[in-house]
């Protein structure tokens, strides 16, 4: 999504950019990081990802609603200056590839990487790129495994 197109997304819906935003989804999800990274990218100040997913949320007791809160929208236009520092070009790999001073990590499926799947005409990975699929971080609900956990607080 255009980071302008972001940006009218989220003063439809109310969001300032002083508005703490805690982005939750369903499990084994990476919908609701990418979230946070983009609005990250676009310099918003305060961006939470929800430990576990909203079934977890569910069991733990959290109310859930149909209902749609009342939303006053404002304006919250896209920063002159975004925060590119959170992006790598394609010469930014193409240097780490090159010169072996990083890590490329390829997050895909495993099928994805290796180029046993896949829709594009040039199927499998960056050379170098390593593989690890993000899921195999994740727990069977949808937590992440390790120390720096954080509790839901809702």
């Amino acid at each position: 999504m255009p980071p302008a197109a972001l940006a009218t997304m989220l003063g439809t819906m109310g969001i300032t950019k002083d508005t703490t935003v805690v982005v939750y989804s369903e499990t084994g999800d990476f919908k609701a990081p990418y979230l946070v990274w983009a609005l990250d990218y676009l310099g918003h100040r305060s961006a939470l990802v929800l430990e576990g997913d909203s079934a977890n949320g569910k069991k733990r007791g959290n109310a859930v609603t149909q209902d749609y809160p009342a939303i006053k929208a404002v304006a919250y236009r896209k920063p002159a200056k975004l925060r590119k520092e959170v992006r790598a070009s394609l010469e930014d790999v193409k240097k780490v590839v090159m010169s072996g001073g990083a890590v490329l990590l390829d997050v895909r499926t495993v099928d994805l990487y290796t180029g046993e799947k896949g829709a594009w005409k040039r199927k499998g990975h960056i050379k170098g790129a390593l593989s690890r699929f993000w899921g195999e971080d994740l727990k069977a609900d949808g937590n992440v495994e390790g120390p720096g956990r954080v509790e839901s607080c809702l």
